[in-house]
């Protein structure tokens, strides 16, 4: 598998996490709050949790929200290669059509 795969995997689940423990605290701090009426901060059943359990619900939500990271930096890639390969397939003389004496066209 490529590196950078692997890299930005690893990099979409530190992210993740991190946006996880910084929700989990920022809710903590803030729940009683009465500011912030807009956003519900009461608790409810998903908050009778432990920590941990908050956490990694959390960490789930922020891994959907960020899920296209890894797969737009792929397509660009994927096309990125494509264009490259048609440009180096286009510039080989050896490919030729001798019955059509026509050059190769990607």
């Amino acid at each position: 598998m490529n590196r950078y795969i692997i890299q930005s995997i690893f990099i979409q689940f530190t992210v993740c996490l991190l946006a996880a423990l910084y929700t989990e605290i920022w809710q903590d701090v803030n729940n009683n709050k009465v500011r912030y009426y807009y956003l519900e901060l009461t608790k409810g059943p998903s908050e009778q949790h432990n920590i941990f359990v908050r956490i990694f619900i959390s960490w789930a939500a922020w891994f959907l929200i960020l899920m296209n990271f890894v797969s737009i930096s792929l397509l660009v890639t994927l096309e990125m290669v494509k264009f490259f390969q048609a440009n180096f397939i286009e510039s080989d003389w050896m490919i030729y059509c001798q019955e059509k004496d026509m050059k190769c066209r990607a």
